[in-house]
């Protein structure tokens, strides 16, 4: 099965997400496949191969993981793309304040999860949130007032970290939550 561990953000975090990239969709609509509101999150770690075994590992991993860490709001304050803001094949949110932190709780998991035999990830962490994934070869200009710092300040609240199974179909992934920690 294919597993993840992700930051859950709260449902007034994930509106104010909408209203304030409603525009950006608006005007990209065509060119790109919208992530869900209900499926937004920052993933932590990607499991692209588990069984019950090591599924079972991740909770205790999890379970002992050092919560502290964690920030209570995680700012979102400019547009970004992978693999870069000329090719744009993925739209996120990337992360300002709050960044630190996360990345302490991300380092302290990845400890505890070496202990179940996954190895460390050697790619540089880039905290972000998903909008969108391109779905035509199409040449795809944004406009430059998205591109401008002052497009989008989000203070979002995290909610709870969270195991997931993602399931890949032909209408996108499906993700089924096995485990969580609340937070507030």
């Amino acid at each position: 099965m294919r597993l993840f561990i992700a930051v859950d953000f709260s449902q007034q975090s994930k509106d104010l997400i909408i209203k304030q990239t409603r525009a950006l969709k608006s005007s990209l609509e065509n060119n790109y496949r919208w992530v869900d509101s209900k499926n937004f999150h920052l993933t932590l770690k990607f499991i692209p191969e588990a069984d019950k075994q090591l599924r079972n590992s991740l909770v205790v991993a999890l379970e002992e993981s050092k919560l502290s860490l964690l920030p209570e709001y995680l700012e979102f304050d400019r547009l970004g793309a992978f693999p870069d803001l000329a090719a744009k094949k993925v739209l996120y949110l990337a992360t300002a304040n709050g960044t630190d932190q996360l990345k302490s709780y991300r380092l302290d998991l990845e400890k505890k999860l070496m202990k179940t035999g996954l190895i460390r990830d050697k790619r540089n962490f880039i905290p972000h949130l998903t909008l969108a994934r391109q779905k035509n070869q199409a040449e795809v200009n944004i406009e430059d007032k998205f591109l401008e710092n002052s497009f989008i300040n989000i203070y979002a609240k995290l909610k709870r970290i969270a195991l997931y199974e993602s399931k890949l179909d032909s209408a996108g992934s499906e993700y089924r939550q096995l485990f969580s920690l609340n937070l507030i």
